[in-house]
């Protein structure tokens, strides 16, 4: 109850800043405490005495107890005050975070592009990318003017990378391209 009494008297008796009632909360409680250890020596030192004072004793320690209601006291207080105070982060501090973040965003990507996982990625959301569409555009031209080599090669390109056939169906969608399976099932240009 007394600790509630002191913090009502603290947050109504006082016009400052919540910073400004923390600073005088905590050299209150720095006051009450070296108080606090003074009563502990005294008890202290009249235990060892031949004949303890008693009424010194308790009159110390009934002060103490006192004093250490304070000090919760005020320690609430404290705890309550924290609540009305802000960090203050400098703004450099902010700019270092967001710029770090997004190096760690733009690192993430590189070496996922540089250990493969990229181009895995767009081979799964089929994405094509304009220097891709352009060789896949040229192959099929190749195809039109060149011999059965040519449409070989261009068959173990598709069949060896799959973002590149994707390119190339989009490309040439209908293209005298099964030449391929049916000189694999057996016809005379099989063998060459």
């Amino acid at each position: 109850m007394k600790r509630l009494a002191l913090i009502v008297m603290l947050a109504l008796g006082s016009c400052q800043t919540s910073t400004e009632r923390i600073a005088t909360s905590a050299n209150e409680v720095e006051g009450l405490a070296r108080s606090s250890g003074r009563r502990f020596e005294r008890i202290h030192t009249e235990t060892y005495k031949p004949e303890p004072s008693l009424p010194t004793i308790r009159g110390e320690s009934e002060a103490g107890i006192v004093e250490q209601e304070q000090i919760m006291g005020l320690v609430d207080a404290i705890t309550y005050h924290l609540t009305g105070t802000t960090n203050n982060v400098p703004w450099w501090a902010t700019l270092l975070t967001y710029a770090l973040i997004f190096g760690s965003i733009v690192g993430a990507f590189a070496l996922c592009w540089w250990l493969g996982i990229g181009r895995l990625v767009r081979g799964w959301l089929g994405i094509i990318t304009p220097r891709e569409r352009a060789q896949a555009q040229l192959a099929a031209e190749m195809i039109d003017a060149g011999d059965e080599s040519v449409r070989e090669r261009v068959w173990r390109w598709r069949e060896e990378d799959k973002i590149f056939d994707a390119a190339f169906r989009r490309a040439a969608p209908i293209r005298k391209a099964s030449g391929r399976k049916r000189s694999k099932k057996g016809s005379s240009n099989a063998g060459k």
